[in-house]
């Protein structure tokens, strides 16, 4: 017999040959990949998309008025010990944007609005410190966080009340709240409406 015995020798099964089986773990693994970036891709253009203002603006003529964003809707207007406001909902989500009689800083009005307005709708009342913050347009003043229970119904609540003072001098007041726990779902596109709300 001629040759070498190695090349006559049979291929052992655990040295791979020059041609190798298509790899279905690759392709698993590019799938999900794949998924993985749509979901978190698609999640922020999605996100973008729904950012984004439609229908009319709803306010206060001359004062302030609010931009809702898609699937926020008008939910009304009254007043309240000298709250005038107007409301958009989503959801379980609500904002207020209103004007507040007789201020005259942005830390006096946040002082007003906790103990006329909240104080006397809630039970277990908690308010945070607050934070300055500025508005698209230019105005600035303060943010608070608050947490009780709505004293006609034992609901508990979360929310978040932004404050500024016009140039002219009115106190515009901007309340954003959701069931406990549920804030953080709605708490981006409130603060995107007040961030980008017009007040004269």
């Amino acid at each position: 017999m001629s040759g070498s015995p190695l090349a006559a020798a049979p291929p052992r099964a655990d040295v791979p040959s020059g041609r190798r089986p298509p790899s279905r773990g690759g392709w698993a693994v590019a799938i999900v990949v794949g998924l993985i970036l749509v979901v978190v891709l698609g999640g922020y253009v999605v996100a973008a998309a729904l950012s984004e203002p439609v229908g009319p603006a709803v306010g206060i003529p001359g004062v302030v008025s609010v931009r809702p964003l898609s699937g926020w809707a008008f939910a009304g207007r009254g007043s309240f010990e000298g709250f005038t406001y107007v409301g958009v909902t989503r959801g379980s989500g609500n904002l207020v944007a209103g004007v507040a009689s007789g201020t005259s800083d942005a830390a006096g009005l946040a002082q007003a609005y906790v103990r006329v307005i909240l104080s006397s709708q809630m039970n277990q009342l908690s308010v945070s410190r607050s934070e300055e913050i500025q508005l698209d347009a230019g105005a600035r003043g303060l943010r608070f966080g608050y947490v009780g229970v709505i004293a006609e119904t034992g609901a508990s609540v979360e929310g978040e009340v932004s404050v500024v003072v016009t140039p002219s001098g009115r106190g515009v007041v901007f309340d954003g709240w959701a069931p406990a726990g549920l804030l953080s779902f709605v708490r981006s596109d409130i603060r995107t409406m007040v961030e980008r709300a017009e007040v004269t």
